[in-house]
């Protein structure tokens, strides 16, 4: 048989009813991907490649089933009326780009179909739909956010350096797992453009990075080709470079891993942490990881970036309880301080990587 789960509740005799295990993808999918335990994915191979559209992440190379289920995902795509879903995981079985002109077609065609519905006539008063999940899996390699999918999977996210923006560099990403992702670009524009690429749903650790332009066909070799290791992992930036009007193709590789994200501290403040009284200002740092966070310091600087006062931060137990773990730290200002476009940042000198780094700082 089959496995079920049972989510539907019938309020008249308080049954609670089997439902689709579709329904519950995410769950299920998110304890494989915090245990590494395969039997969570048990009941999702039931389903066969009906799971693949399901899965926010790149769940056709995570699973190793390309050569298994690719005929049944190509024949998908050609059923009458296949939507754009089916369509994209076509080309990543194949590589063939024509698949992508169906499903971008078939968006284009129906955001014409639904303008008015999302604009002058629109059915909610908090949201529009549009088709934007397939665009999500092509430049970011997986689906950082869609109503009702809860786990993301997009391992990678761009900002672009101005004068470029989000619409200079076409971007493809047909393969992205947690420790290999393969990148194909290309620069519409005349000049190089330069971007900060953030990683997501990846393993930390060392990467190699092979970057090259390529030519006229997509089986052409490589030229201009540069190998780099870097630090790389969710939350984290490395610089890409794409060579105007021209393709460049990426392919980044874990060589060595590093300490899980479930092993690690986080410290964090928020703009909320931050308030003032007189001449004193106070910041509460949180303790926000799996394990202790060492003793750190509260830093205050001004918009050159001198600092105009520090406060110590004792070392914080985790919040293993799920209970907050805090600490209030107690900034003297000095007269006339000017701290209006600095910033108030929490520093430790622990080698010892955190979770994010993101949550370190607050810009005034």
């Amino acid at each position: 048989g089959k496995y079920t789960t049972h989510t539907t509740i019938e309020f008249k005799t308080d049954k609670d009813l089997p439902s689709g295990i579709e329904k519950d993808w995410f769950m299920l999918w998110s304890a494989y991907r915090w245990t590494g335990d395969k039997k969570y994915l048990e009941p999702l191979m039931d389903l066969g490649p009906a799971l693949l559209p399901l899965v926010n992440s790149d769940a056709m190379d995570m699973l190793k089933v390309k050569e298994q289920w690719s005929k049944q995902v190509v024949a998908s795509a050609k059923t009458i009326g296949a939507t754009e879903t089916p369509q994209h995981l076509a080309w990543q079985a194949t590589g063939d780009t024509k698949y992508l002109e169906a499903a971008y077609g078939s968006q284009i065609q129906t955001a014409k179909d639904r303008e008015f519905l999302n604009t002058e006539g629109s059915l909610w008063i908090d949201r529009i739909y549009f088709n934007n999940g397939e665009l999500q899996r092509a430049r970011l390699g997986g689906v950082a956010l869609q109503r009702g999918y809860v786990y993301p999977g997009h391992v990678v996210s761009w900002r672009f350096a101005a004068p470029a923006n989000d619409q200079s560099v076409a971007i493809l990403v047909p393969e992205g797992t947690p420790d290999h992702i393969r990148i194909i670009a290309y620069n519409l524009e005349a000049t190089a453009v330069k971007a900060r690429m953030t990683g997501w749903e990846i393993d930390p650790g060392t990467w190699e990075i092979v970057q090259g332009v390529q030519g006229g066909s997509a089986s052409a070799a490589l030229q201009d080709v540069s190998t780099r290791t870097e630090a790389f992992e969710r939350s984290s930036d490395v610089e890409i470079t794409f060579a105007p009007h021209a393709t460049t193709v990426i392919e980044l590789k874990l060589k060595t891993k590093g300490v899980p994200y479930w092993s690690r501290a986080d410290l964090g403040i928020g703009k909320d942490d931050v308030s003032f009284a007189g001449s004193r200002m106070t910041v509460r740092v949180h303790s926000l990881g799996s394990v202790d966070a060492p003793a750190s310091k509260v830093v205050l600087r001004d918009k050159d970036g001198k600092v105009l006062a520090t406060g110590s931060v004792p070392r914080l137990k985790a919040p293993l309880d799920l209970m907050p773990k805090t600490a209030d730290v107690v900034l003297n200002l000095p007269a006339a301080a000017d701290w209006k476009g600095g910033s108030v940042s929490v520093e430790s000198s622990s080698t010892a990587p955190e979770i994010t780094k993101m949550n370190n700082r607050v810009d005034f």
